[in-house]
C-alpha cells in the first residue's frame, strides 16, 4: 500500500487486506467497513454478502451508514434471509442518528407493515422527518400518503414529527458529551 493510501497491484492488496483483516477482528472500525465494502463488491476478494453483513454489523454501533447497509440486508435478503424485524431496528437506529435515508425507508416500513405493526400516520411523519433532515426526494411520498389520511390524523402527526426530532436531538447530544469526555 503506497503513503496515499492506494493500493497498486495485487501484493499491496493482499497486504492491505491482512492488515485490514487483523484491524477489523479487533474491532477497528475502518477496518471492518473496508471488509464489509470488499466483500459487497468484490474488489480483490469474491462476493460474499455473508462476510459482508458481518462486517457491516460489526461496524453499525454508532455509525448511522453502516446501520443503514445492516437494514438494506435484512430488508432484502442479502447474505441472510429476508427479516423484517431486524431491519426495521436498523432502520430505527440510522434514523434516531439523524440518518434522512434510514428515516424514508423507516417511514416505508410503517408503510407497507414490514416488521412492524402498518402505520400510515406515522409513515408520514417520518416522511416529514426525512425531509426536515434534508431529504428532498419524499416530497412524491408525502403528498401521496397525505391523501390516505384525514384531518385529523395529520393534525396528531405533528406530535410523531415532533418526538421523533426531539430523539434525534437526544442521541446527537448524547454523542456530542461522548466525543468531549472520551477526548475525541
Amino acid at each position: 500500500m503506497h503513503k496515499d493510501g492506494s493500493i497498486a497491484g495485487k501484493i499491496d492488496f493482499i497486504q492491505a487486506f491482512e492488515a485490514f483483516s487483523s484491524g477489523a477482528s479487533l474491532g477497528d472500525r475502518p477496518s471492518q467497513i473496508f471488509l464489509a465494502s470488499a466483500y459487497e463488491t468484490g474488489e480483490g476478494v469474491k462476493i460474499n454478502y455473508k462476510e459482508a453483513l458481518k462486517w457491516h454489523l460489526a461496524a453499525a454501533q454508532d455509525n448511522d451508514t453502516e446501520q443503514l447497509k445492516v437494514c438494506d440486508y435484512y430488508t432484502n435478503g442479502w447474505g441472510t434471509k429476508i427479516d423484517y424485524k431486524k431491519s426495521f431496528e436498523y432502520c430505527r437506529r440510522a434514523s434516531i442518528n439523524g440518518n434522512a435515508e434510514a428515516t424514508q425507508r423507516l417511514a416505508n416500513h410503517f408503510y407497507r407493515g414490514w416488521g412492524v405493526e402498518k402505520n400510515i400516520m406515522k409513515a408520514y411523519s417520518l416522511l416529514i422527518v426525512s425531509k426536515e433532515l434534508g431529504n428532498t426526494s419524499v416530497d412524491k411520498y408525502l403528498s401521496y400518503i397525505k391523501t390516505l389520511l384525514s384531518e385529523d390524523e395529520i393534525l396528531k402527526s405533528q406530535g410523531e414529527v415532533e418526538f421523533w426530532l426531539e430523539e434525534i436531538t437526544i442521541k446527537e447530544l448524547q454523542n456530542i458529551h461522548l466525543k468531549r469526555t472520551s477526548g475525541l
